[in-house]
């Protein structure tokens, strides 16, 4: 029973790091494609369009490394770092929720802490 519950474990854990890879993946696109909803976004951040790319870059990585189980953590650690700044993006420039960018890096930072456990 106590081997059920762990394989079970596994998988969940598997399947929300493979959802974080392709949902960090498809934002990397839209943000290298250049969609009118990205730029405005970034827009408000003030930095510059060639943040907007840097951010899709970073995001492609990440979540291509979370699809690799050898570079998995580093990924995801990643994906926290990228959660972290969006949250700072959402603080103070575009004056959004910051809640769902604060659970995303901490469910990613805990996933990177169990992938390397």
């Amino acid at each position: 029973a106590e081997w059920m519950k762990q394989k079970k474990l596994y998988y969940l854990k598997l399947a929300l790091v493979y959802i974080f890879g392709a949902l960090f993946v498809a934002a990397a696109v839209m943000k290298l494609l250049g969609i009118k909803m990205e730029v405005d976004v970034f827009q408000k951040v003030g930095i510059g369009m060639w943040f907007m790319y840097f951010v899709g870059v970073w995001e492609l990585i990440a979540g291509i490394l979370t699809f690799i189980k050898k570079y998995r953590r580093i990924g995801l650690i990643l994906i926290t770092l990228a959660c972290i700044g969006a949250g700072i993006a959402q603080v103070f420039a575009i004056k959004g929720d910051w809640i769902h960018t604060a659970v995303l890096a901490l469910l990613a930072g805990w996933l990177a802490y169990k992938e390397g456990k």
